[in-house]
């Protein structure tokens, strides 16, 4: 079965996007069943909030990093 791209409608901003047949194959080899539901900007977008809630966007400077030697 030839695989195509797929135009499909984001849950979140009902914008059309396009699932293509790289992501499709991803999908497969990954061994995802549900195809997504929303659009590229619509999930950063979750993503983003998921990590601010998760306390990961720390304000600062980054950590001073070290070289390490292992035996």
């Amino acid at each position: 079965m030839a695989i195509s791209d797929k135009s499909l409608t984001c849950i979140e901003c009902g914008c059309e996007f396009t699932f293509t047949v790289g992501e499709q194959e991803f999908f497969v080899s990954k061994g995802f069943t549900i195809k997504p539901s929303r659009c590229l900007q619509c999930r950063a977008a979750l993503k983003n909030q998921q990590r601010d809630a998760a306390g990961l966007d720390l304000p600062g400077p980054p950590p001073e990093m070290y070289p390490a030697v292992c035996a």
